[in-house]
């Protein structure tokens, strides 16, 4: 059955090469990271010389975070534009805190 769907797919040819342990390693790691097979990933490195890397979910979370983050500074600056009064330093003191806090996240990544 796998046979009659490589032929189906058009994928019913066979390249072999030699590499190194250590580029082996590393197209390994790459490929992991990209969230595809060896075989996909040597066949999109060979046609288009281009992998996108796929975010891990913690890259999403963070992403997230950062998001909300800025929704309430926005929301603060647009306070502040509309009234004149500046947002009280407690609420300014907490969004520039925990953006430090996901600064420091994203320099460990």
């Amino acid at each position: 059955m796998l046979q009659v769907e490589k032929q189906q797919t058009g994928l019913s040819h066979m390249l072999k090469f030699r590499v190194c342990p250590d580029d082996e390693d590393r197209i390994k790691i790459r490929a992991k990271k990209a969230g595809l097979s060896l075989s996909e990933y040597m066949r999109r490195m060979s046609c288009s010389g281009k992998i996108v890397v796929k975010e891990s979910q913690a890259d999403i979370g963070l992403i997230r975070e950062l998001n909300k983050i800025g929704v309430n500074l926005n929301q603060m600056v647009r306070k502040f534009n509309a009234t004149g009064k500046a947002p009280g330093v407690s609420g300014l003191s907490e969004t520039l805190t925990r953006i430090n806090t996901y600064l420091d996240k994203v320099q460990g990544l």
